[in-house]
């Protein structure tokens, strides 16, 4: 089962635990989007390095840009990173 981090303060504190100090990349391959009445919907698909021995994970982000006077915001938004299907035996 994943670890779920839901509000503002618990999913911030997760992020600051993931420890991106050291050589972290990011590498989008795939950005799609589409208009949702006046928002706009998202997804970007890549994989994140968070050390430079660490292998790449694979994750797709969706996320809702809600129309504002301003400009927007990011009204919904989901990251889910994907399980590739290796187990550590096969490693």
């Amino acid at each position: 089962m994943a670890n779920v981090s839901v509000g503002r303060q618990k999913i911030q504190e997760r992020i600051k635990g993931l420890d991106f100090k050291d050589n972290t990349k990011v590498r989008v391959s795939n950005v799609d989007s589409q208009t949702s009445h006046e928002n706009i919907v998202i997804q970007v698909i890549g994989e994140t390095a968070f050390k430079a021995t660490e292998d790449p994970k694979k994750f797709v982000q969706t996320f809702v840009l809600a129309k504002q006077p301003s400009g927007y915001f990011v009204l919904n938004d989901i990251l889910r990173y994907i399980d590739d299907g290796e187990t550590e035996e096969e490693q």
